[in-house]
């Protein structure tokens, strides 16, 4: 028995923030914010605000970025990849540099394995690896991509490359934690779970995660 496989993701629900206004606060407020995912609340307004600020100023770039990753966290996967769609169309057309289009590229993967279009996904993180080679986050998320899929190995070896970039990316460990346990790894299991449970220790998945380890003790 392994943990559940479709997992919430702690660390971008820290990254959006209440938006007060959203015009002003666009930029610090989809920065880091302490246990936010418990506020569903915050994406709720966050989404109306942002919405408003869509609907009088329909080729704001940011607002709709941040309108999709907000949706992103409310589960509206479609949605939101319309949102990321809209945003790569206008951004082509006025040829600007923001939102990068590797983050645009990774936002709709997130859409698109959320609605479980996993061919889709992996299209879309291609173009997000071929755009920024270098990103943990891209990684993270292609290892992801191969738990969902249950490719397990494939998922591990990109998760080792998210990790050489950055270390203590929580769930790339929660990722390599189950792609160990389902190659007969269990040391490497144990090795990433308890990283994550340093790194995350508030995360949703923290109590199943110490549950599973001391079933394996």
């Amino acid at each position: 028995k392994h943990p559940h496989q479709q997992v919430s993701d702690w660390q971008h629900a820290q990254q959006v923030r209440h938006l007060a206004h959203p015009v002003e606060r666009l930029e610090r407020g989809c920065r880091r914010a302490p246990l936010a995912w418990k506020r569903l609340g915050q994406y709720q307004q966050a989404e109306q605000e942002l919405r408003k600020t869509v609907q009088t100023s329909p080729e704001n770039l940011t607002a709709r970025y941040y309108l999709g990753m907000t949706l992103l966290e409310l589960e509206k996967n479609a949605e939101a990849e319309e949102q990321f769609r809209t945003v790569q169309d206008l951004r082509a057309k006025r040829e600007e540099a923001d939102p990068r289009a590797d983050k645009i590229e990774l936002g709709l993967a997130r859409a698109q394995m959320g609605n479980k279009e996993y061919g889709k996904a992996g299209e879309s993180l291609d173009k997000a690896k071929e755009l920024n080679p270098e990103s943990a986050e891209v990684y993270m998320y292609r290892g992801k991509l191969g738990v969902l899929r249950e490719d397990y190995r494939t998922a591990a070896t990109e998760l080792d490359e998210a990790l050489k970039r950055n270390p203590e990316m929580a769930y790339a460990h929660y990722y390599a934690g189950i792609s160990a346990a389902n190659v007969k790894r269990p040391d490497k299991m144990v090795e990433h779970f308890q990283y994550f449970l340093k790194l995350a220790p508030d995360a949703p998945e923290a109590a199943k995660v110490k549950s599973y380890l001391r079933s394996v003790r």
